[in-house]
This record gives structure tokens, C-alpha cells and sequence, in this order.
């Protein structure tokens, strides 16, 4: 009994929601953006491309995701929904910010693997960014 109440101790703390705030960081800084898209996901990694922003833009996207407040979840993995920002890299590597279940996507040998993030973030606070970028043509 002494066990199970460890264990199940260790599984709260490990995946349980915490009330910290993250920032969504990005591997590369904004000048080694090669492009900048929003999409809508139609499944896990499948998505249909919505609007390319324009590579000028690229300083004012990465300001405005690193300041969105994220927060973990936890226990079931989710992944990228809806609308989202495709970052690709000069290297080929790439993120999808979602409002939730953000990832990083980076070549390990020869494939490209996805790597899940365990963050979300507020519904209208990431609609309204999306927004900004859809209207700004």
C-alpha cells in the first residue's frame, strides 16, 4: 500500500498541471526564419496552409510568441489544432505554436522528429495573435 501511495505521489507530480508560466522558445533566433505561415491542422501533422506572412515580419512574430503565457498540461498528450504558426528554419527544421500541444520539430539523422512541448495557452489570447497576422497582408 506504502508503494502504490508513492507511485501514485510521483505520477501527480510528474504529470500534473502546475500554475508556472512558460515561454515558448524557439531553437533559432527570428533571423534564421526561412518562413513564416499560418496554417489550419487537419491532423496531426497534416495541415493546409492559410497565409504566408511576409519575412519582414519575422522580428515582431517571434516577440509577439515568446511573450504569450503558456502553462503545462497534463496528463493526456494533446497536439497542434485549429489555426497555428508554421515557423520553418534555413536548416529545415521546424515549429508549429499552437494554443496547445506547441512542438519542435528537428532532424535526428535522417528523419525529422516532432517534440511535444507539453504547453498551452490562452484560447483568446492566441486567436486574437493569429488574427493580427491574418489581416495584416
Amino acid at each position: 500500500m506504502k508503494k502504490l501511495f508513492l507511485l501514485l505521489i510521483i505520477i501527480l507530480s510528474l504529470f500534473g498541471c502546475d500554475n508556472n508560466i512558460y515561454y515558448w522558445e524557439f531553437k533559432c533566433g527570428y533571423e534564421e526564419f526561412s518562413q513564416i505561415k499560418i496554417v489550419e491542422m487537419i491532423d496531426y501533422l497534416d495541415y493546409r496552409e492559410i497565409q504566408e506572412i511576409d519575412l519582414s515580419l519575422a522580428e515582431d512574430v517571434y516577440t509577439d510568441i515568446v511573450s504569450i503565457e503558456m502553462k503545462r498540461y497534463g496528463p493526456n498528450l494533446s497536439s497542434p489544432s485549429e489555426k497555428c504558426f508554421l515557423i520553418v528554419f534555413e536548416n529545415g527544421e521546424y515549429d508549429i505554436i499552437s494554443k496547445t500541444e506547441s512542438m519542435h520539430f528537428k532532424y535526428h539523422d535522417e528523419d525529422i522528429l516532432g517534440y511535444n512541448s507539453w504547453l498551452y495557452c490562452d484560447k483568446n489570447e492566441f486567436d486574437e495573435l493569429i488574427n493580427k497576422y491574418l489581416t495584416n497582408k
